[in-house]
């Protein structure tokens, strides 16, 4: 493997910048660090007809959320997004610029949500934030401008670990459907024994070291959740009867082989996958709010995935 050009660049701003390891901050401290880092990669915003910043009931109190509105009256597919962030970092703003992308890329809604944060509200409050969105949305959608028929889900890093949590959660608790899940380079197991962990340990701004902090920080401690499909659903005993997956890794990413390898057991439960591990890239490179060419191509494809799969949800 070589690393990317366009991701070498982005290391290098990085270091230039002097971000510190996310462990050694205290986690406030970190979130305004990873906002001021989306600064330093901040493009030229996307348009999008409207976007709105309202709150939604849930059952851990008032719900943030951001939606994201094309032109024009019809309604439209809608795509709730999960920022990453490792549960203990990221917000509206910070993952506003993917959100946009998905919007204009696949001609949708997006609903944007500000779950709650580790390890200040550990697991399961952010599964509980995702759930109880996704049910809300899928109520009230028609309201947004949107069509709650027409629903996917996902996100990346910690927003994938929740997209496929709540997929599982959903369904095994009825719903509501949910016609693609979309997992962009997720941790789905609280497990580091995978070869990803050893040869991208250090280097590559996320580290191993890194990603042991924030799952500590999102399981708080208790050991019975490493072993819960909807933290951790890698560890799940069906994944049967689950949304389509498209499931997009890096090559230079420690939690690579969590994507990789949870895309092969959705296959073999017989679920349909679209898997796509990018050459020479690192963990965030889809999430950045400066585009480069891998992002942009993992967007189109994920915003082509999602046209089949409203589509064949309307004929079926």
């Amino acid at each position: 493997m070589k690393l990317d050009p366009d991701a070498a660049e982005i290391l290098e701003r990085i270091r230039e910048a002097g971000v510190p390891p996310w462990r050694s901050m205290p986690p406030v401290e970190g979130r305004e660090v990873y906002r001021k880092r989306a600064l330093l990669f901040q493009g030229a915003p996307i348009s999008v007809g409207e976007v709105w910043d309202t709150t939604i009931p849930s059952s851990g109190g008032p719900l943030g959320i951001r939606v994201y509105r094309p032109i024009g009256g019809r309604p439209r597919p809608i795509f709730v997004y999960l920022h990453g962030g490792g549960w203990t970092l990221g917000d509206l703003d910070t993952h506003d610029t993917v959100c946009r992308r998905i919007s204009a890329a696949a001609d949708c809604m997006v609903v944007a949500v500000d779950y709650r944060l580790a390890p200040e509200h550990p697991y399961p409050a952010a599964m509980d934030d995702t759930v109880d969105a996704i049910r809300w949305v899928a109520a009230n959608g028609a309201s947004l401008g949107g069509d709650p028929a027409r629903l996917a889900l996902g996100g990346d890093s910690a927003g994938g670990n929740l997209t496929a949590g709540a997929v599982i959660r959903l369904r095994d608790e009825g719903g509501p459907h949910v016609a693609l899940q979309v997992l962009i380079y997720p941790a789905t197991q609280a497990s580091f024994e995978m070869l990803s962990y050893y040869e991208n340990a250090e280097g590559f701004f996320l580290t191993t070291a890194d990603v042991v902090w924030f799952w500590d920080n999102y399981l708080g401690g208790t050991p019975a959740a490493a072993t819960d499909p909807y933290a951790c659903p890698a560890t799940a005993g069906d994944l049967g009867d689950l949304p389509p997956a498209v499931v997009i890794t890096g090559d230079f990413d420690p939690v690579r082989d969590d994507g990789d390898i949870y895309a092969i057991k959705l296959r073999a439960a017989g679920v349909p996958v679209v898997a796509r591990r990018f050459p020479g890239m690192i963990h965030g490179f889809v999430a950045l709010p400066i585009e480069i060419p891998a992002g942009r191509r993992a967007i189109r494809m994920i915003a082509r995935e999602a046209r089949r799969a409203w589509a064949a949800g309307r004929r079926a």
